[in-house]
């Protein structure tokens, strides 16, 4: 659990912090102020999973508890970790990924 909580918010720093390193070195400066809306998300989704599971699986055992919550984690950390990924390897991709959230808040800001 310790290692956990240490990766998940480490992880979800580098992905923000690369993805706009990589919008800022390709001259992409409508995209930075979006950079950190997927690492915003995982936090959100996390969160909101800590919340409801409490509440559903309240009369469940506590290795019910446990393997639901280790289970996400996991999910959550690869979801980052591919996130993380496309942003070193693959800029166009991530761009891509980026563009149409900025489109769509661009919109209704």
């Amino acid at each position: 659990m310790i290692l956990y909580r240490v990766l998940f918010p480490s992880l979800l720093s580098m992905l923000a912090v690369g993805v706009y390193a990589t919008f800022e070195r390709r001259g992409v400066t409508d995209l930075l102020w979006v950079a950190p809306l997927y690492p915003i998300g995982l936090h959100y989704l996390n969160n909101s999973f800590a919340v409801l599971s409490s509440v559903v699986l309240a009369t469940a055992s506590e290795a019910t508890q446990l393997l639901a919550s280790d289970l996400f984690g996991v999910l959550i950390l690869l979801l980052g970790v591919a996130l993380l990924a496309i942003v070193i390897v693959r800029h166009d991709i991530a761009e891509s990924l980026h563009r149409e959230p900025f489109l769509f808040l661009r919109g209704i800001l």
